[in-house]
């Protein structure tokens, strides 16, 4: 009787909660706007968060929830209204978001329902800003000379004027090189401080919460990563040097567990893994775990491939032809979930919706075919090749963004020994087509893109390795129909 009793026990008990009107639910996300992976979205554009409980307003807080900017940092908001009963939350970032601008919000898990249960996980959602303007025809603005041997560029808003300024790795002259700009109309260098052995990447993302973008380059020949945090009035201070991994490559930030704080990981191409670097909330880093990646892995990108709200690694793998899928958990602990093999020698990936299902496709750039590789999500990270396109030379790196106003992302590819930039148009399936080709300094090595004159297009800057050069390119604005 005693074995009937216990077995009936847990039975009695749930029907005694739902009796008494206590819910057994998960206090959830269910919907977020803008949409997970979304693209085109209105500069002025506010986040709506509708969840499955009324959510206790208070504890949606600066510490709690998240809108984080790739070129401006986290933004400043106010709560705008509350409907549903609660269920619904409208929330209004305080400045407009930069044309192109991939934008992140995250709700951490400590924010709690009226019955005071915490979110059942962190989300992290992604979404793109939209392109008002542009014709895909860039003519070159400027071209200022760097220091020697530049490597990587990266673009971000350094002193919170509302203008993209652009940073520069100079890797024989173990330097970092800042170029504000000025409002909208010309870059200039202004300064230029050491930088460890050999910079070759790096990372510009406000590590610390202090509203101001700070400076993290690897150094693939002394094996370290080291931290500049930027005073708001751009002066960096290195505050930390870690030992990371054999030959570092491709830095790019993470939030590997939804706290809000990003993280790091990048390649460790002669040591078959990578390193994931964890922040502790105040900009002091420790690593966290490496992951196996047999076949020296060169370049990441991030992203939810797997559209379950946290942020998984795409990683190139130079010596087996191959892409690798890493999902995470949600908490940091990531698996491979899949393979894809690409062409020879891939040396550059770049991440986006490039047939606009909402779902994180790939573009692989293999430096010794020549040519680009397109990769499909079908979903859950099940990646399909559906397309391979001749590069001009040697891809060494993409860029992608909708260049033309189009709706759909574009491709911008730099070609080792070479000068040139290739751009490819996008017709909206995931089909690109090579459209036009812009002359830059000798050796193209880096493009990035961003609104430098705030004129709602999308523009490029490219540094040249052997010209020691940044090239300026601005986007030809479309031209407005006669009246009649």
């Amino acid at each position: 009787m005693f074995q009937l009793k216990s077995k009936m026990f847990p039975v009695l008990l749930m029907l005694e909660f739902v009796l008494t009107g206590v819910s057994w639910a998960l206090f959830r996300l269910e919907k977020i706007s803008p949409a997970q992976n979304d693209l085109n979205i209105s500069a002025h554009s506010m986040i709506e968060l509708t969840f499955n409980n009324s959510v206790s307003v208070a504890t949606i807080t600066k510490q709690t929830f998240f809108i984080y900017g790739m070129q401006r940092g986290y933004y400043a908001w106010t709560l705008q209204s509350i409907e549903q009963n609660g269920k619904k939350i409208i929330i209004q970032p305080e400045k407009h978001f930069f044309a192109g601008e991939l934008i992140y919000v995250t709700l951490t898990k400590n924010i709690e329902d009226k019955e005071r249960n915490n979110l059942s996980k962190s989300y992290v959602s992604g979404f793109t800003v939209q392109a008002t303007g542009g014709n895909m025809e860039f003519i070159v603005s400027q071209e200022l000379k760097t220091q020697s041997q530049p490597n990587f560029l990266s673009s971000g808003d350094l002193e919170n004027d509302g203008d993209i300024d652009i940073v520069v790795t100079n890797i024989a002259s173990k330097s970092v090189s800042v170029y504000v700009n000025e409002q909208g109309s010309s870059f200039r260098k202004y300064s230029v401080f050491e930088a460890g052995s050999q910079p070759d990447w790096l990372a510009l993302v406000d590590v610390d919460n202090d509203n101001d973008l700070d400076i993290a380059p690897v150094h693939w020949s002394s094996n370290d990563f080291y931290l500049f945090k930027n005073d708001g009035k751009l002066k960096f201070t290195n505050t930390q040097i870690l030992e990371v991994g054999q030959v570092p490559f491709g830095i790019t930030p993470i939030d590997i567990e939804g706290d809000g704080d990003w993280d790091f990981v990048h390649a460790d191409s002669w040591g078959d893994g990578l390193t994931v670097l964890s922040n502790e909330g105040t900009g002091k880093y420790e690593r966290h775990s490496t992951i196996v990646a047999e076949g020296n892995p060169e370049r990441i990108a991030v992203g939810d491939f797997d559209e379950d709200f946290d942020l998984d690694i795409a990683v190139i793998l130079w010596k087996i032809n191959t892409c690798k899928i890493y999902l995470n958990n949600g908490v940091g602990n990531f698996s491979l979930k899949n393979e894809i093999e690409v062409g020879n020698n891939p040396l550059a990936i770049t991440a986006t919706d490039c047939n606009g299902d909402g779902k994180l496709d790939l573009l692989v750039g293999n430096f010794h075919s020549k040519n680009i590789s397109v990769l499909l999500n079908y979903g859950n990270a099940k990646f399909t090749h559906i397309q391979t396109f001749e590069s001009d030379n040697l891809p060494i790196y993409l860029t992608c963004n909708d260049f033309d106003a189009d709706g759909d992302h574009d491709l911008a590819v730099a070609n080792c020994r070479d000068t040139i930039i290739t751009l490819f148009s996008n017709n909206g399936n995931g089909i690109f087509k090579k459209s036009s080709t812009i002359t830059v300094g000798e050796n193209a090595y880096c493009v990035t893109a961003g609104d430098w004159d705030n004129d709602g297009d999308i523009d490029l800057a490219s540094v040249a390795n052997t010209s020691n050069t940044l090239s300026i390119l601005l986007n030809i604005p479309k031209k407005k129909p006669n009246a009649r």
